[in-house]
């Protein structure tokens, strides 16, 4: 329990028990991360079938993407606006850490969340509208689910910053932790297949995945490792790609 409470206040905005340091207990807690996103998930459904008995889909769906943001605090837009200054925009090599760690918005990372922002509500709107009863539930416990189980292998990539609380939080992953992260996401995935949608399945783990490699890929290649805010831009890269990955039509 003292884990889940660490989990659950880090990763949401959701009132928790306060627990007392425990050394490494972040990367410990980790194994439960795909289940704080089961829970987002589910809390981000609730007020959408709530709303939908009232409410046209595009506003249930703006209302759904309102929730999302206020269960997580904003945490991991703020590493994906991080990353898109950080990382994306022209920098010499050796400042591109120090772009990261600035409190300071470039135009970047105002282009990436308005992209990020946007295409998200759209999926969740495209969703709505055409998702059954059968699997329009699926995606929005797939995508928080899973994205928070890909900050796991992001994590055990080498560190930009050796001393910085990724470190801390890396150095305590083990094999074990993730093999148990690993239970809560294949059960859905293996939900998309027994309700009868493994292409949409399939594509939202495809996405997902190359989304990942992308952003590990950058901060190898820029900063010489992943950072905490390169967790937060993959989450949410891959919860917008799990999406989008359900919005493809398979004729």
């Amino acid at each position: 329990m003292p884990l889940f409470w660490l989990a659950l206040s880090f990763l949401t905005t959701i009132p928790a028990k306060q627990i007392p340091y425990i050394p490494g207990g972040l990367g410990k807690s980790s194994t439960l991360f795909p289940l704080i996103g089961f829970i987002i998930g589910s809390l981000v459904l609730g007020s959408m079938w709530l709303t939908e008995l009232v409410l046209a889909d595009p506003i249930v769906a703006l209302i759904g993407l309102l929730v999302w943001v206020l269960l997580t605090g904003g945490l991991h837009l703020d590493g994906l606006a991080d990353c898109c200054d950080g990382l994306l925009g022209a920098a010499p090599a050796d400042k591109r850490l120090d772009i990261l760690k600035d409190p300071r918005t470039g135009s970047f990372a105002v282009i990436g969340l308005i992209l990020a922002l946007g295409l998200k509500g759209t999926a969740i709107y495209v969703i709505l509208e055409t998702g059954s009863s059968n699997w329009g539930w699926l995606p929005f416990l797939l995508a928080p689910v899973l994205a928070r189980f890909l900050i796991l292998p992001t994590a055990i990539q080498p560190q930009a910053r050796p001393g910085g609380m990724g470190s801390d939080f890396a150095t305590s992953i083990t094999k074990q932790i993730i093999g148990m992260a690993t239970i809560l996401p294949l059960m859905l995935i293996a939900t998309g297949f027994v309700i009868g949608e493994p292409a949409k399945t399939i594509a939202a783990l495809i996405f997902a995945g190359l989304g990942t490699a992308w952003w590990s890929y950058l901060a190898r290649t820029r900063i010489g490792g992943v950072t905490g805010d390169v967790y937060g831009a993959v989450v949410e890269t891959s919860e917008i790609l799990i999406l989008l990955g359900f919005c493809i039509t398979i004729y």
